[in-house]
């Protein structure tokens, strides 16, 4: 299931960086030293900022590399425990998780009839949206005391890391949703459009040093605009983005007085593993005529990333229900950038090793 793309030469700040979001690694480190030897990797992810994978018997030279590419995750409110991701190598930190998403964990009983949770409900926390970061206001004055504090960090104790990228996005650029009720209430929205709006008018208003230590408004703190785009076909995806592009446009050109801001698509797939219909979504996605790899057409976009688990069934996704043998584990090979062979997923009804 492999495919081969090609792109016309550009300049090297122009390439798509490649990349994977998953927790497989956690569980087997051999996966973490074949992604690093495999040289299809720009970046990896997984929800933390810590790396959370014990490489005591990985090479020293996959250790390094899987440190230098690692982009660590600050999920939600909560402050990291240790700033040692600022000593990985890599250059990025990314804000909160979907913040414009109501996703609390469920527990059965335990949780049951709060956040929403029925006795039978077992699922768990998918996104950071709670009532504190849910409203965009209140998640731009937390905002404010992260960024502090990572410049903080920053400034002491040194490292690599200094550029930060805002909370990723899960819902649509527009229409701006009033979203100022707690989420928990009954009748209350639980997915605010807009939110990345309205985020950015309050952190204008604000304060911040970047980690670069220059002072600004905490809006201009930001280097990158992370999305999450699921979709049946690859041009949802595609008018997905271009919608940010729009309505961010005078971030991403770097005009009235905002800094030069670029766009990452940090979660993407199509929940299915039927094999013929992903080699066609990622081909249409990432191709060099009208997909990503298009630089003029998407230059703005700077990175890439599967969402990817070694076993993940397929999903429900708008109106499209699975087919039963979708349920089924499949493996996710990762996307490859300029130059090199894509990423294509790869549908198995039982799981390869």
């Amino acid at each position: 299931w492999a495919g081969t793309l090609w792109l016309t030469s550009h300049a090297a700040a122009d390439r798509l960086l490649c990349g994977v979001g998953t927790n497989t690694f956690v569980d087997c480190p051999q996966c973490l030293e074949t992604s690093m030897n495999s040289n299809a990797i720009d970046f990896w992810w997984n929800w933390d900022y810590d790396i959370r994978v014990d490489h005591s018997h990985l090479p020293p030279q996959v250790v390094r590399k899987a440190k230098k590419t690692f982009t660590p995750m600050i999920w939600g409110t909560k402050m990291p425990k240790d700033y040692s991701f600022f000593h990985l190598g890599g250059e990025y930190i990314m804000g909160y998780n979907e913040p414009d998403q109501y996703g609390p964990a469920c527990a059965g009983e335990t949780t049951a009839r709060t956040f929403g949770c029925g006795e039978k409900d077992y699922r768990p926390a998918t996104s950071a949206g709670f009532a504190s970061l849910f409203d965009p206001v209140k998640a731009a004055t937390a905002w404010q005391i992260l960024v502090t504090k990572l410049a903080s960090v920053a400034k002491e104790s040194g490292g690599s890391v200094r550029k930060i990228a805002a909370p990723a996005m899960a819902q649509a650029a527009q229409p701006e949703d009033d979203c100022s009720r707690d989420p928990v209430l009954p009748n209350a929205t639980k997915y605010c459009r807009g939110w990345l709006q309205a985020f950015k008018a309050k952190a204008l208003t604000l304060q911040c040093t970047s980690l670069h230590g220059r002072l600004t408004n905490c809006w201009d703190v930001i280097e990158a605009l992370p999305i999450h785009a699921y979709g049946r076909s690859a041009k949802e995806i595609k008018d997905k983005l271009h919608e940010y592009h729009k309505v961010f446009l005078e971030d991403f050109q770097g005009t009235s007085g905002r800094t030069k801001k670029t766009l990452w698509l940090t979660e993407v797939t199509m929940g299915t593993n039927e094999a013929e219909d992903l080699v066609t979504f990622v081909d249409d996605l990432m191709n060099p005529t009208t997909g990503l790899q298009n630089r003029q057409l998407f230059g703005f976009v700077e990175r890439i990333s599967w969402f990817s688990e070694w076993s993940m069934g397929a999903f429900t996704l708008g109106s499209y229900k699975p087919h039963s043998y979708e349920a089924e584990d499949f493996i996710l090979t990762h996307c490859r950038s300029v130059g090199r062979r894509m990423a294509l997923p790869r549908s198995l009804k039982r799981r390869a090793v």
